[in-house]
């Protein structure tokens, strides 16, 4: 409670009070001759019967104000007394008692109200009480009161909490939704405002937030890898299913198989969903045969392993030709498609025709088209040389990682045409009568001698290809060499196949 500065004024109208009170009995002890012995030892007024006097009757009685409050006198059992001064809305209040906060008198420029205690309009200081005055008034529902936001308390004197559907940015919060708080909602359970990359999906405002499985999020929008999407509609698991080349659906299936034979130009395939290995198995083209006697153009090699792909690669598929045979007469005849070389022109006439082609290559490309790009390759065999009815000038097996070398009618002696190796084209047979035979290259093989008795047969095409034979001594060319240095568990055979080549990859 407080005591206000009437105390003060109390203080100072009870001094004059007993001052005035000494002099009076001063007066009263003035001494009187009349009587024995004058006032010698008298030191009280008594009654004329030799009593102690008239009973004092200023006390109070307890139960209100002392009897004398109101005398302006400030008397025992008093705390106050400003005689008509004395007022309920004062400093001195009618019962003498001094106007303090709580007694329920309201002391009128001191107080702002009075109801003897806390109540939900006064609060214990007295002041008029209000959420935000910053005094905690428990009486009126308040929790606390720290004169408007705080960390803990909000702007309506309610404890704060996050989840409490009102927004307190002292305690950090941005939003506050209540029970409407959510992962999914404009304002989250920590009371943050929802926003793209806060790891949490928007319901109808974002399809995604952080990159899901199989698809990436750009500005809050999915977009799924190639061959997977978001079939059931949830973006919360992201791009759930993949369609192997399929529809949602009806998805595709994760195991075939494509067939691809000769057709003179390039061809291709789409690595399909759900296919991250294939299986690869190649043959190479044969040569071609001479017109009479004996002579037989190599067999293609054959080649085979498995390449780690991705859905949407592509494989560029090259299938070997098979080698024109010997024409019968003096013309020679063209190379094959991938590689075989051609083969040489004659004078011998039917008896001593041209040579034979060698046949092309079979091979797969990864990542480009070019030579280089080739990651397996089953060789094509030698061209039979033109010959005669009695000796054999076949063509050379395709290999292989070495590809055989062609056959003469004298062997043994160096004419021979040679087979592809992993490093170099073979060389080609060494005689002739007219125009040279060209020794094997990178993917090709070497063209048949020409001019003389007998052309000599074509050199197959290959990873390098085999060399051309040569003339007169009727050589056969050499077959070209097989490569599996792109894929892993590769494997190669040497002269396996007869005719044009064939490409198989399988998943």
């Amino acid at each position: 409670m407080r005591t206000y500065d009437l105390l003060d004024r109390s203080i100072q109208s009870t001094m004059t009070s007993l001052l005035g009170a000494s002099l009076l009995l001063g007066g009263c002890f003035s001494p009187d001759p009349s009587r024995p012995g004058g006032n010698e030892g008298s030191s009280s007024v008594g009654s004329s019967d030799g009593s102690d006097g008239p009973e004092d009757t200023t006390a109070g009685t307890g139960d209100g104000p002392p009897d004398d409050c109101g005398n302006g006198v400030l008397d025992e059992g008093e705390e106050c007394d400003l005689g008509d001064g004395n007022v309920d809305n004062g400093g001195c209040t009618s019962e003498c008692r001094l106007g303090v906060c709580g007694d329920g008198l309201l002391y009128i420029g001191q107080e702002d109200c009075d109801d003897g205690a806390e109540t939900a309009t006064c609060n214990a200081d007295c002041t008029t009480a209000s959420c935000g005055d910053g005094v905690l008034n428990a009486t009126a529902g308040e929790t606390c009161d720290d004169g408007g936001d705080s960390a803990s308390c909000n702007a309506d004197c309610s404890a704060a909490s996050c989840g409490d559907g009102i927004l307190n940015a002292a305690a950090g919060e941005t939003c506050d939704a209540g029970t409407g708080n959510a992962e999914s909602g404009a304002c989250l359970p920590s009371c943050q405002a929802a926003s793209c990359g806060d790891g949490f999906v928007q319901a109808g405002v974002e399809e995604c937030d952080g990159d899901p499985a199989n698809g990436t999020c750009d500005a809050c929008l999915l977009t799924c890898t190639p061959d997977f999407d978001d079939c059931n509609g949830d973006t919360a698991d992201g791009c759930e299913l993949q369609l192997c080349g399929g529809t949602c659906d009806a998805p595709g299936s994760v195991t075939g198989m494509v067939v691809f034979d000769y057709t003179g130009m390039e061809q291709q395939l789409v690595i399909p969903g759900c296919v991250s290995t294939v299986t690869i198995e190649a043959l190479g083209a044969s040569g071609g045969s001479t017109a009479i006697g004996p002579g037989l153009g190599g067999l293609g090699g054959q080649a085979s392993g498995e390449l780690m792909v991705s859905p949407g690669d592509v494989l560029y598929v090259y299938v070997g030709q098979h080698g024109a045979d010997s024409s019968g007469g003096d013309a020679g005849v063209p190379g094959s498609f991938n590689g075989g070389g051609s083969g040489g022109t004659s004078i011998g006439g039917a008896t001593q025709p041209g040579g034979a082609a060698g046949g092309g290559a079979s091979d797969v490309r990864f990542g480009g088209t070019a030579l280089g790009d080739r990651i397996l390759v089953a060789a094509g065999g030698g061209g039979s040389g033109g010959g005669t009815q009695s000796y054999a000038t076949d063509g050379g097996a395709g290999g292989g990682l070495t590809g055989g070398p062609g056959l003469s009618y004298i062997s043994g002696i160096g004419f021979e045409a040679q087979g592809g190796t992993q490093a170099a084209g073979g060389a080609a047979g060494s005689y002739a009568y007219g125009v040279m035979a060209t020794p094997g290259a990178l993917g090709l093989g070497g063209d048949g001698a020409g001019e003389g008795y007998s052309g000599g047969g074509g050199g197959g095409g290959g990873y390098y290809g085999g060399g051309g034979g040569s003339c007169h001594f009727e050589s056969g060319g050499g077959g070209g060499s097989s490569y599996v240095g792109g894929v892993v568990n590769g494997m190669t055979n040497a002269g396996v196949h007869s005719g044009d080549g064939q490409v198989v990859i399988s998943w």
